[in-house]
């Protein structure tokens, strides 16, 4: 190890934004520093309304703009938030999901296209498990002391979250174990991380018609819907246990409780967007705590990385031409 890794690990001391750091970081960061030269670059002055380069320069502005992120606070999550605590049942807080699963964020379970397995020319559905706010289902399932300190360190985090968002002390602690317990039973339903290595378990191929009737208590067509998903008649089912057992929970979990589930994750998944009493909290915990990483990335790293994410292709293609004249060093 200390042949092949020696040289590389004394002349690269890991940086206090990682948890690891090899020469594909280090490709990262060049490419990173481009982008940040070819966003500062624009001149919203000199570009036409409308265009990738007027959206990429407005949105890296506005990410860039803490004062008045810092104003803000939660207001910008109240809409979301008040449309789910006015659902009137379990229709209306699938409704919401669908919605969030149209913007690219997956609430509950994952809903993505792939090619189909055993027909490689085509494109298939899928759905699969999720919904939890820990990287691994083991933490909510092992009873080793680790998986607890994790699983209880969860359980802070959860609260201090929901003070931040104006919560007292007590609802914020009791809103923490009904998230808890959700997400519980959502790890027992779930695959390992050894099971879902295997590619014949994870491969359930269903008609929509077989999922309405096995999943009958989910609005599969307003999902659809909802997330203007094409026309399809069949689809992967990737852990069909763990879409029995939201069946179950449907039926048995209090439509307050859901609310509550479905607010927190709102939250989590928009935490570092919002003030930066929610980032530094968000960073704390899945940054230092489950990743060990020691310091946050600086914020135009952060704001570039989420351009990246968000303009999907458009992005891509205006940077490549951007991009071009600017040496890459490695």
């Amino acid at each position: 190890y200390q042949y092949a890794n020696g040289g590389w690990i004394k002349n690269n001391p890991l940086p206090p934004e990682f948890s690891r750091y090899g020469s594909f970081d280090v490709l990262a960061e060049n490419t990173l520093t481009m982008l940040r030269e070819v966003v500062e670059g624009i001149k919203l002055d000199n570009t036409q309304a409308g265009s990738v380069a007027e959206k990429t320069a407005v949105f890296y502005k506005t990410g860039m703009d803490t004062a008045s992120i810092e104003k803000d606070g939660i207001k910008p999550l109240l809409a979301e938030l008040n449309l789910i605590n006015s659902a009137n049942d379990l229709f209306q807080l699938q409704n919401v999901i669908a919605r969030w699963h149209s913007n690219g964020s997956g609430l509950l379970f994952k809903f993505f296209s792939s090619p189909d397995r055993v027909n490689s020319e085509m494109v298939i559905a899928n759905i699969y498990q999720g919904g939890i706010g820990l990287t691994d289902v083991d933490y909510y399932i092992s009873k080793d002391k680790n998986s607890e300190n994790i699983l209880n360190e969860y359980r802070k985090y959860i609260s201090k979250m929901h003070i931040l968002a104006g919560y007292s002390h007590s609802d914020a602690e009791v809103k923490a174990s009904k998230i808890i317990q959700i997400e519980t039973r959502l790890a027992q339903a779930s695959m390992s991380r050894l099971e879902m290595r295997d590619p014949h378990k994870t491969f359930n191929k269903m008609s929509l018609a077989e999922l309405n009737k096995r999943i009958p208590e989910f609005n599969w067509t307003g999902f659809l819907q909802i997330t203007g998903a094409p026309s399809f008649d069949e689809l992967n089912v990737g852990q069909p246990l763990f879409f029995d057992e939201i069946n179950n929970m449907m039926k048995e979990v209090p439509l307050e409780d859901w609310k509550t589930y479905l607010a927190w994750h709102v939250i989590n998944m928009s935490a570092e967007y919002l003030s930066s009493e929610f980032v530094i909290a968000n960073f704390e915990f899945y940054g230092k705590f489950l990743s060990g990483k020691r310091e946050i990335q600086p914020r135009w790293k952060r704001i570039i990385k989420s351009a990246d994410n968000a303009m999907g292709k458009l992005w891509v293609n205006y940077t490549r031409k951007n991009t071009s004249r600017l040496q890459l060093k490695i």
